[in-house]
């Protein structure tokens, strides 16, 4: 209909402006129905351990406690960050003292790969991020450990699993809600610019 308004032309700076603006107010709000109707399946199908958006940064501390407590049991080194422990199911702990050489194996793994990347260290492309690079490094991992400890090992992975999850939630988040940041004002300026429009035609 504005096409015909318009005679199949854009005409001026002012109507050029309000047809770019239709256009990309128009795609990315069929972009935004799309995601609306698409992102919802996949966060089913792949965040099992969905949880409220704005306690994500609540429950990763939680993990990181339980995984802090889970160390010091383990290694018997002490409160890993003296955090907290987290109002969470309890986790299996190894009671019995570790021999040396396998506890610093264990400390050092949690304190320069584990533990970062469960404070969510910002680094885009993290060992742990990839599901089947973690299972090759826990496979190693457990290698290096007296089998008493494969249990804590266990939950050790089941919480990168749960962190990894939350990082594709989050993503995923920010798709389904990301395009309001575009669709929203260019639809204000549009219909703002569209007042302006009218006003210029009628007075002129």
């Amino acid at each position: 209909m504005i096409l015909f308004h318009g005679g199949f032309r854009f005409g001026g700076p002012l109507t050029s402006v309000l047809m770019i603006l239709l256009i990309i107010v128009v795609a990315s709000g069929l972009f935004g129905a799309a995601l609306q109707h698409y992102m919802p399946n996949v966060m089913t199908a792949e965040v099992q351990k969905e949880t409220i958006f704005e306690q994500i940064d609540h429950v990763r501390a939680g993990m990181l406690a339980d995984a802090d407590a889970l160390i010091s049991s383990t290694t018997g080194s002490g409160d890993t960050a003296g955090a907290k422990r987290a109002a969470r199911p309890p986790i299996a702990v190894q009671t019995v003292p570790l021999p040396q050489e396998a506890a610093a194996a264990l400390s050092s793994f949690y304190v320069r790969k584990m533990r970062p990347f469960l404070q969510n260290d910002g680094r885009a492309r993290h060992p742990l991020a990839d599901a089947g690079g973690a299972r090759a490094i826990f496979v190693e991992l457990r290698t290096l450990l007296p089998a008493e400890t494969h249990d804590a090992v266990k939950s050790l992975e089941n919480i990168c699993e749960e962190e990894r999850q939350l990082r594709r939630q989050t993503r995923l988040h920010h798709w389904l809600h990301g395009w309001l940041m575009l669709h929203i004002p260019l639809s204000f300026a549009l219909l703002l610019l569209g007042c302006v429009h009218a006003f210029m035609a009628l007075r002129y």
